[in-house]
Order: structure tokens, then C-alpha cells, then sequence
């Protein structure tokens, strides 16, 4: 919402929502909801222990594997990506790492 005791309606007129979004009201990445960067965030972090790039531990892992799966329940994530994460970790405990 725009304050109606701040500048003028008109001098908006001209500009795109993502600036307004971003230079007026503050929203710090308008171009992407604070859902999806969630749900990156979490995703990221759970594939980079499962490819062991991170030296986690089993415990992180589960740690992360648990975040992943709430916010992707929450925000209804894509099949595909849970598919990609299901045959990694499934790779993973072939390989022996647990």
C-alpha cells in the first residue's frame, strides 16, 4: 500500500511495480517472494550435503533434509525437484554415506 501522506500518486505513474516495490515500500528482491527464496534457500542447502560438498554431518544433513521437506510441504514444491533430491540421497546411501 502507498502512504497517501507521501508523494503524490502521479509521481508513480511512470514507474515499473518492481521499482515502486523496491524503492518506495522496501521490498528487498520484488521480483521474487520471500516463499521462493525460502524454499531456495533450504533446497540449496540440503543438495550441497547431499553431494558432500559442505563436509556436513549426518546430523546437519538430516537437519537439512527436515527444513527442506517442511517449507516445501508449506509452499507445495515442484515434483521434479523432489525427485532430483529423492535419487540423490538415494545415491548417497549407495555409495555407503550414510
Amino acid at each position: 500500500m502507498l502512504d497517501r501522506t507521501g508523494p503524490p500518486l502521479v509521481e508513480y505513474a511512470n514507474r515499473s511495480i518492481e521499482d515502486i516495490a523496491e524503492d518506495i515500500q522496501e521490498v528487498e528482491i520484488p521480483q521474487q517472494s520471500l516463499m521462493a527464496r525460502e524454499l531456495a534457500g533450504a533446497t540449496e542447502r540440503y543438495f550441497t550435503l547431499l553431494q558432500g560438498g559442505a563436509d556436513g554431518t549426518e546430523a546437519e544433513l538430516r537437519k537439512a533434509e527436515a527444513a527442506y521437506r517442511a517449507i516445501a510441504e508449506r509452499y507445495s514444491a515442484s515434483p521434479g525437484l523432489s525427485a532430483i533430491l529423492k535419487l540423490e540421497a538415494l545415491a548417497r546411501q549407495k555409495a555407503g554415506r550414510k
